[in-house]
């Protein structure tokens, strides 16, 4: 750890190719970097940690990047947690994750919480079987319109807990999904009623709750 703690003044690493499974502690790594940090290369870097996806989206956010493609990259398995990974990201608009692998991932809290330039996230195909934690997941991401769940499969007992709050546009574009958690704790805080249950495509959420307390299915 350590290796370029204390360097604010870091502007570009080059990381492609690396295989970083062998580096078993990168947490310390970047402490500091980030401020003036413009580009991170990871190109075909396998078993890519926490600490720097983390330092490679704040190169994105520098720069003012508008779209994110994480569907090449290959994460650690020791990766368990994405909570808040585009979270506070003000000129994000699209997120793609279709194709990567988050068998591994058990939390996705918060992970688009108040992006609000958001409006498309593509999560087709994803396996989120073992992800508990899906709460606040687009909470604040106001302008959002067009969330991808097609061929996603889910846990039924994971928490979504205020998961679309405040997501006045929404759009879902999904397969049918239930969950054990009512639509009221998936959109508490919101302000009117929308039942979801059996609708059809588009279904919009212009905030949504739900009245009765039966699981949340969305079937189109």
């Amino acid at each position: 750890g350590g290796m370029f703690s204390g360097d604010s003044n870091l502007e570009s690493l080059d990381l492609s190719g690396l295989d970083l499974s062998k580096v078993t502690n990168t947490n310390n790594m970047f402490d500091w970097v980030g401020g003036k940090i413009k580009s991170v290369n990871i190109t075909n870097t396998k078993s890519i940690p926490r600490s720097i996806l983390d330092i490679y989206l704040k190169a994105l956010s520098n720069t003012g990047t508008t779209t994110v493609d994480l569907s090449g990259i290959n994460l650690s398995p020791n990766v368990t947690s994405l909570h808040g990974l585009f979270a506070n990201m003000p000129n994000l608009g699209s997120a793609n994750l279709s194709g990567l692998d988050i068998s591994h991932i058990t939390d996705m809290g918060g992970m688009f919480f108040n992006d609000t330039s958001l409006k498309s996230v593509n999560l087709s195909g994803l396996n989120l079987e073992k992800v508990k934690d899906l709460s606040t997941m687009f909470y604040g991401a106001n302008n959002l319109e067009n969330v991808d769940f097609s061929n996603t499969k889910f846990a039924p007992d994971a928490n979504t807990n205020v998961m679309f709050a405040f997501a006045d546009n929404l759009i879902l574009n999904t397969p049918p999904i239930r969950f054990s958690v009512t639509l009221d704790e998936a959109a508490s805080n919101c302000e009117s009623d929308v039942d979801i249950v059996d609708a059809s495509i588009p279904a919009r959420i212009n905030p949504a709750t739900i009245a009765n307390k039966s699981p949340l299915l969305l079937k189109w």
